[in-house]
């Protein structure tokens, strides 16, 4: 067991390599989701000036992670690989939104993005059970202020590339 009994419940039980590493990840997720969902409706008016896409896009987005979390949630092997493969493949279609503008083409980067980013959350959030069972809210509380900052940050970041290099430029650093 990774944590002393006399720390289960404490802050210190779960500041611990895997704590830290669960807390770094939900900043990066959330900057990234948001940074991306946030920056939607400018991309899809200013850039591929198709304001229909924008709301279609914005919604697929919701639509996509809440089915695709239905069923990743119930997901008990195999996590860290779904993850891995599930960031990296959205990052790649991020990068795509850049690449290979356009109305139907960005649409679909956004879907895709959004299926392959959907299970990080839940399957985040269940490792961070399986490894802390004894501090699960503890872990939850600390992941859940990791994914506020991150958030928090990715709207002034995501604006400052945005202007400096374009909106559509600006998904390559999602």
């Amino acid at each position: 067991e990774l944590i002393h009994p006399v720390e289960k419940g404490t802050i210190k039980s779960v500041m611990n390599v895997y704590g830290i590493l669960l807390i770094a990840f939900a900043f990066v997720y959330c900057a990234i989701e948001t940074g991306f969902s946030n920056f939607l409706t400018p991309y899809y008016t200013k850039v591929l000036n198709y304001e229909n896409g924008a709301g279609f896009a914005l919604s697929s987005v919701g639509i996509a992670m809440t089915v695709v979390r239905l069923f990743t949630a119930r997901m008990h092997k195999h996590k860290a690989k779904i993850v891995g493969t599930g960031c990296v493949l959205a990052g790649v279609f991020a990068i795509c939104m850049t690449l290979f503008p356009g109305k139907l083409p960005s649409t679909v980067w956004t879907v895709l993005f959004s299926i392959c980013a959907a299970p990080a959350w839940p399957l985040m959030m269940s490792v961070a059970v399986d490894t802390f069972p004894h501090s699960s809210g503890r872990m939850t509380t600390l992941i859940m202020l990791g994914n506020g900052i991150g958030g928090l940050l990715s709207n002034p970041i995501m604006g400052f590339i945005s202007d400096k290099l374009g909106i559509s430029r600006a998904y390559l650093f999602v």
